[in-house]
């Protein structure tokens, strides 16, 4: 079986005793928390006061929105040490990098999200100092931290952290254009209950602290219920697990949106000169997702960074939402 290198670490972990592991990545782990390690570097040819904080993940970083989840976890920090936020997916490469810039930037954040302040990569060098994120968990004590994620249970967290999402995490004009363009093809319209499930390797690899996933029998009869009290409302699937869709799809008919996170259909609304691989393709797809399920009227998911995302954007909008509570693994 083949995995991701995010993915591939969890795999071989769970081939080891935990006390045999623990001793077998000692080394590694005391480069990597050497290296990435919050640190301050002073421009002596600075004149800019200023406290710039770039806020980096260790790469290959984690899935999409897991990396807007640590985006945030800077944001957060930045905002309490008033230091100016910057991000840097470009030294720091992720799952999606890719060599040929996207969207015009070698920035892998700015692939699809705006810069997080009025400050880019490219304008670093007045500023006398600059402090570098550590590589991960930036800030332990916020909620955002949490593998469960369980803020999204909390209206008043999701109502904090979802105005920071708006106000800090903005889409560039090429994705926002894309999005409009899916939702004119597809016929959007925000009468839609959305249904978001994390499966694959969440499944698979049941990684310690993170929520476990319920039944698809149980999302399903969620589902049902919701559609018995809104039967004209369509239907947005957001999934990367291909049976769960199909699943899903099935007992809904008609009602579904097509999958237009398929590549094929995908790329019929993205430039030829932007030669996005296969990587970029699904991540747009994913996002694209995210942000019409924020749009529709209610939510049927389990708990992920996806649908997280989806509930921080919508900001206690949703009616009667159901999001699927099974603790973590």
């Amino acid at each position: 079986m083949n995995f991701p290198m995010s993915k591939s670490k969890y795999f071989i972990k769970s081939l080891f005793p935990d006390k045999v592991w623990r001793v077998l990545v000692q080394p590694a782990q005391r480069r990597k928390e050497k290296t990435y390690s919050e640190r301050v570097v002073v421009n002596q040819k600075g004149n800019i006061d200023s406290e710039v904080y770039v806020i980096r993940r260790r790469p290959p970083g984690g899935g999409l929105f897991s990396n807007v989840n640590h985006v945030l976890q800077g944001i957060e920090y930045s905002l309490i040490n008033d230091l100016i936020p910057v991000v840097d997916m470009q030294n720091y490469w992720t799952q999606y990098s890719q060599r040929k810039q996207f969207h015009g930037s070698s920035n892998a954040w700015e692939y699809f999200f705006c810069p997080v302040s009025d400050l880019d990569l490219g304008g670093l060098q007045p500023y006398r100092r600059i402090r570098y994120s550590k590589g991960d968990r930036i800030l332990n004590e916020s909620i955002l931290a949490d593998r469960s994620l369980s803020f999204v249970l909390d209206h008043n967290s999701v109502d904090i952290y979802g105005s920071m999402y708006r106000q800090y995490v903005k889409l560039n004009w090429q994705t926002l254009k894309i999005i409009d363009e899916v939702k004119e093809s597809i016929r959007w319209t925000p009468d839609t209950i959305g249904v978001s499930y994390r499966g694959t390797d969440y499944l698979e690899l049941m990684a310690r602290g993170h929520a476990r996933q319920p039944e698809i029998a149980e999302l399903h009869s969620n589902l049902l219920e919701k559609l018995q009290e809104d039967p004209s409302a369509k239907i947005l699937i957001s999934t990367d697990d291909g049976k769960a869709r199909e699943s899903l799809a099935s007992s809904v008919k008609n009602k579904a949106y097509i999958n237009f996170r398929n590549e094929s259909i995908l790329r019929k609304f993205v430039s030829n000169k932007d030669a996005p691989s296969p990587q970029v393709m699904n991540a747009l797809g994913y996002l694209i997702e995210v942000v019409l399920l924020s749009e529709g009227k209610t939510i049927v998911c389990s708990i992920a960074n996806g649908s997280a995302a989806a509930i921080l954007l919508n900001q206690n909008r949703y009616i009667d939402p159901r999001i699927i509570n099974k603790g973590t693994y």
